[in-house]
């Protein structure tokens, strides 16, 4: 990560906000309260795709992760805030390249469902798939 007071100013120096190998496609999210969290696939461990809270600074990981989804090649996975619902927005590649979105009224509502060899459940908000040719969609609640 890398800082700066005003996006025209120099930044400052890198610095690694994970040390570990084999992690993929990591990318960060704040919450309007300010609160930083770092999604990531751990390639290495089956592609299981962690949510990490991070320090106030934005510098260092609180290493008690969630695993939020496991699918094998899993990648590309942004968090959104929509309407005052966290969206997670993945690629799972099972047998084909599926583009997922789940949703969530609390970014902790995103919980563990699976290894994603199948269709996903409904855990706790809508589920929408595309798997570039159909649509399904869940009304949240």
């Amino acid at each position: 990560m890398s800082f700066a007071a005003k996006p025209e100013e120099p930044w400052a120096p890198l610095h690694r906000v994970l040390a570990e190998k084999a992690w993929d496609d990591c990318c960060p999210f704040w919450d309007e309260d300010g609160q930083g969290y770092l999604i990531g696939t751990h390639f290495a461990d089956g592609y299981k795709i962690h949510l990490f809270k991070m320090t106030a600074d934005g510098k260092s990981l609180i290493k008690d992760s969630e695993v939020i989804y496991q699918s094998h090649g899993s990648e590309a996975h942004k968090l959104y805030k929509i309407n005052a619902i966290i969206i997670i927005f993945l690629v799972r590649c099972v047998t084909t390249r599926v583009l997922m979105m789940a949703s969530a009224k609390k970014i902790w509502g995103l919980q563990p469902h699976g290894s994603g060899t199948s269709s996903p459940k409904k855990i706790n908000g809508l589920y929408l798939i595309h798997s570039f040719r159909s649509v399904r969609r869940q009304p949240i609640g």
